[in-house]
């Protein structure tokens, strides 16, 4: 059955790029890629890295398009939006479950989403009975990848994206959304809201790209009401795919595995024209939070943890071996293999 169902997907273009990936990422429990050798990388402590032709096309297919301004600062067509929807739903229905967990629901509760981007889910915590939704987002995190000269630039393309995403929804979902959303430039690490303003706090795909951690839960815990809730479903910098489109390298967990000047050198040899890019990326847009990290900074915050759930990929673990960790291990003292092959974590906390 499933394979038939992959092969009628092939038909379809739009299928094959965005369903098919999350089909086949489901059910694979090996992790397959073209093993051709393209070089040699020594780093400084003399170890020699092989490098695969086809490993970066695998972890992060698509990586190229961001470096392609053009296709960085293209609106999505409303077929597109209309299937990163579906995964968006699923997104909020695992978010209302895992709160169901615990006692917790929506209605009637203040939201704030952060890291809000496109505003999707923002839009869709409407339809479950907050009284508000706010979400959050900064324009410099944007700047540099959409080559943007300016904050009215990023904020230009920013409110074109949101109204994009808004059309796609019914009349009376626009409605809801006119009546109980809003949006706010705010940097939760240096954050301008007040406190007790909010009794949920959620963020997906965004707490692995906030340097200053520590701050952004003091923050949290201070906006939080009292028995507020705070929700992150991120994918972690030491996880397979953690370096992202700009910063996975060709050897597997080689992000980690690499000091910071090896990084640099290592872009210098083999990828000297996304330097600028690659390096700005990783210095500034991706934190080094072990899941024992996050534990002790969310406790120094006056947040109890209520639960860390690792998600572990089968596939991953395939080819996960003791030398990668040891390595990675090196330069991060708290790090467990689970931070390696987990490549989304789900923190629940609670301000008390």
């Amino acid at each position: 059955m499933i394979t038939r169902l992959l092969s009628k997907l092939k038909s379809s273009p739009l299928a094959k790029k965005y369903i098919e990936p999350v089909i086949t990422n489901l059910l694979e429990e090996n992790f397959h890629y073209n093993k051709n050798v393209i070089g040699t990388f020594t780093d400084s402590s003399g170890r020699k890295h092989e490098l695969y032709a086809g490993l970066r096309d695998r972890i992060k297919p698509g990586w190229q398009s961001m470096f392609d301004p053009k296709k960085t600062n293209r609106i999505p067509s409303g077929t597109e939006l209309k299937i990163n929807l579906v995964e968006a739903e699923r997104n909020i229905r695992s978010f209302k479950r895992a709160l169901h967990s615990f006692n917790f629901d929506l209605k009637d509760k203040s939201v704030l989403e952060v890291g809000c981007h496109n505003g999707m889910k923002t839009f869709l915590l409407c339809r479950e009975g907050c009284s508000n939704v706010t979400g959050s987002d900064v324009s410099f995190y944007y700047e540099k990848q959409l080559e943007a000269n300016e904050k009215k630039e990023v904020d230009n393309y920013l409110d074109k994206l949101r109204g994009s995403v808004k059309n796609i929804f019914k009349e009376k979902d626009r409605q809801a959304i006119d009546n109980k959303v809003k949006f706010i430039e705010d940097d939760i690490s240096n954050s301008n809201i007040k406190e007790n303003s909010f009794d949920v706090i959620a963020s997906w795909e965004t707490l692995e790209h906030i340097i200053d951690v520590d701050s952004a839960l003091n923050n949290m815990s201070r906006i939080l009401k009292k028995n507020g809730i705070a929700f992150h479903e991120y994918n972690p910098f030491f996880s397979f795919n953690g370096g992202h489109s700009l910063c996975t390298l060709d050897f597997p967990w080689g992000h980690c595995r690499l000091n910071e000047n090896d990084f640099q050198r290592y872009l210098k040899e083999f990828r000297s024209n996304e330097i600028q890019l690659a390096e700005s990326f990783y210095k500034n847009s991706l934190n080094r939070l072990t899941m024992k990290d996050l534990e002790n900074s969310a406790q120094k915050a006056g947040l109890k943890v209520l639960t860390i759930i690792p998600f572990v990929k089968k596939a991953h673990l395939s080819i996960f071996n003791n030398h990668c960790f040891e390595e990675a291990k090196e330069h991060f003292v708290s790090l467990t293999p689970m931070d390696l092959i987990s490549p989304v974590v789900w923190v629940i906390l609670k301000k008390n």
